[in-house]
């Protein structure tokens, strides 16, 4: 084996030059000489399509080498999970980028030329993430934990403690707190007694009771800090929970501690925590339910006091954000296959009916009876209307009159509806969306029949929805420091003075601007680096052939789904629970991938 990898050297160097070549070059249509000559033309191609960095391009080709022999050491065969990850993400890599710089899929294939560039940074793009994954899944499974440890209230509250303090940084820098244009709207529900269940009332009576409560004590001012005072403090003892049963689970007290620092001291945490906005206090609960559920599969059994407290997080999940419901049913129904005694499988099935059954009695009997009004059915069909969207966009022509007459029961102005289309987003599409349509199956019947003639075009919408989600093409920061304007005057109107120092936030924006320029720390504001994270670790379990623990992330792929079919095609607070659990998610595959010193893995045992 040693004889065929040391002669594998050749090899090596060309795979390193076409996976460095490939990532040199960019996604667009290359020109080339525009000369009859075809050899003359295809060799001006090549010289158009790379560019240059200095010697990044040099080092980048050691390191490449480097992670070739380290992976060929170790597994001298290609790995099929390996291959099959390496291969699915970079296609998502390839077509996002394609997406968001190009608005579709025909610059991948516009000529002879395009369609051998694209193949040659597919295999370049796959051919990295191959050799990451195997990478990262050999050091995953070479990190040692230790035994289960017992509970340790200093780790719990120290690592709250830290995370609080890192968060009072900014909550104080840009005191009284930056307000999301989504929570002038709950504030406005609170304040006028016309509720709406079009965000969440659990949280609106929350934020509403909080600046009521600082008008009270000083001015409605002080209630938007808090407002966020209060979200720190739950948060932090969340997460301070979360990094003391990683430590408990016997993962390296090395990890806990980046844990600290990653939750505590990350701009783009911060940022959230600054916040007025409903997603922080939803993420924790959820970071809370995936601690509970994580100990449960570790221990494999369930108590009436576990099941008491994961019914009540459970609950919160599901009145915090209206899909909280699809992050936490399956994961409990699943959980109905995991255990094995009776009595266990009673108390399972007990939590999954009581959190469906409370859910669908608040929100669909209690909520009606307080006069609470429906939310718009409209925010769940982003997909559709954005795919409608853009069939009228570039076939209008074909559209026939029975479809159009019943997309103007969809629509309530078809003529603006290809002028306001925005591939990124579709705020601006669901603007013209009637309230409630009268026939609904018609409409999706139509949908469908149009998808049909023109697949294509319902694959770009969705596509330039969700580039951002779909590989790491993007940053965001979409939290503010300073409140715009309008929504600052429409807080007066509420009688809140949203006024902020400008000079501090001001040096919030650069620390926020290192976080975004920094090599490699860039990357925590891309929230396609997280749906990554979560499909590597997935593969990495399937590749130890430990799919029960496989279990535990269904919470992460429904947000996924969530994200999906979400109105903004890079928007952070939509997975922002998945950016609190990274370290957790982490620490989760490391024990699963690692046996314990006692020799057992972490779903041995009972059962």
């Amino acid at each position: 084996m040693k004889k065929r990898i040391k002669e594998g050297w050749l090899t090596d160097i060309l795979w390193a030059f076409c996976i460095v070549t490939s990532f040199c070059s960019g996604v667009g249509i290359v020109v080339g000489a525009e000369s009859e000559n075809a050899l003359l033309n295809f060799v001006s191609k090549i010289a158009n399509s790379a560019s240059v960095f200095n010697l990044i391009d040099g080092a980048a080709f050691l390191g490449m080498l480097f992670l070739i022999r380290f992976v060929r050491r170790r597994t001298p065969r290609i790995d099929p999970t390996g291959a099959v990850t390496g291969l699915l993400l970079g296609l998502l890599y390839l077509l996002s980028f394609a997406f968001r710089d190009a608005g579709g899929l025909t610059v991948l294939c516009a000529n002879g030329y395009q369609c051998l560039l694209s193949a040659f940074l597919l295999f370049g793009y796959s051919s990295l993430i191959y050799l990451l994954f195997e990478a990262a899944a050999a050091v995953l499974s070479g990190i040692p934990v230790t035994p289960e440890r017992p509970r340790s209230l200093p780790v719990f509250v120290l690592s709250a403690v830290l995370i609080l303090v890192g968060w009072l940084f900014w909550i104080l820098m840009s005191y009284p707190g930056s307000v999301a244009g989504d929570a002038i709207a709950q504030l406005s529900y609170y304040f006028s007694g016309d509720m709406s269940a079009h965000h969440p009332p659990l949280s609106t009576w929350i934020m509403g009771a909080c600046v009521e409560l600082g008008g009270l004590i000083a001015d409605r001012r002080f209630g938007l800090f808090l407002y966020l005072l209060l979200q720190a403090l739950i948060c932090a003892g969340i997460m301070g929970c979360c990094v003391e049963r990683m430590h408990g689970w016997g993962l390296p007290d090395r990890l806990c501690a980046l844990t600290v620092l990653f939750l505590g001291f990350t701009p783009i945490i911060g940022l959230f925590a600054q916040w007025f906005e409903k997603d922080m206090l939803y993420s924790a609960v959820t970071l809370l339910f995936a601690v509970q559920t994580g100990d449960l599969l570790r221990r494999n059994t369930i108590s009436r006091r576990t099941a008491a407290a994961l019914l009540a997080v459970s609950l919160l999940c599901c009145l915090l954000r209206h899909n909280g419901i699809y992050s936490v049913v399956p994961l409990l129904f699943a959980l109905l296959f995991v255990f094995h005694e009776k009595k266990e499988k009673v108390l399972a099935a007990v939590v999954l009916a009581a959190t469906v059954l409370l859910y669908i009695g608040i929100t669909g009997v209690l909520f009606p009876a307080m006069g609470i009004r429906k939310g718009n059915v409209r925010e769940a069909l982003s997909i559709p209307m954005q795919q409608s969207a853009r069939y009228l966009r570039d076939h209008g022509d074909a559209v026939t009159e029975e479809e159009w007459d019943v997309l103007s029961s969809f629509f309530t102005d078809m003529e603006a509806v290809p002028a306001v289309y925005a591939s990124d987003g579709s705020d601006p599409v669901k603007d013209l969306v009637t309230t409630e349509f009268d026939h609904p199956m018609a409409y999706f019947r139509t949908w469908f029949t149009m998808g049909c003639k023109h697949p294509e075009t319902y694959i770009e919408a969705f596509g330039c929805l969700n580039y951002g989600y779909l590989a790491p093409a993007g940053q965001n920061t979409e939290p503010e420091l300073l409140t715009r304007d309008v929504v600052r005057e429409q807080l007066l109107m509420l009688g809140i003075d949203a006024s902020q120092d400008e000079t501090r936030s001001a040096i919030l924006e650069n620390i926020v601007r290192i976080n975004t320029m920094f090599p490699l720390l860039r990357y925590l504001t891309m929230p396609g680096c997280y749906v990554w994270l979560v499909l590597l670790l997935c593969a990495v379990l399937i590749k130890e052939k430990r799919k029960r623990e496989l279990i535990w992330f269904l919470p992460a792929v429904m947000t996924i789904l969530v994200c999906l079919a979400s109105p903004l095609s890079n928007a952070m607070r939509y997975e922002l629970s998945l950016v609190l659990s990274a370290p957790l998610m982490i620490g989760w595959t490391i024990s699963a991938c690692c046996p314990a010193a006692s020799g057992k893995r972490p779903s041995e045992g009972a059962g």
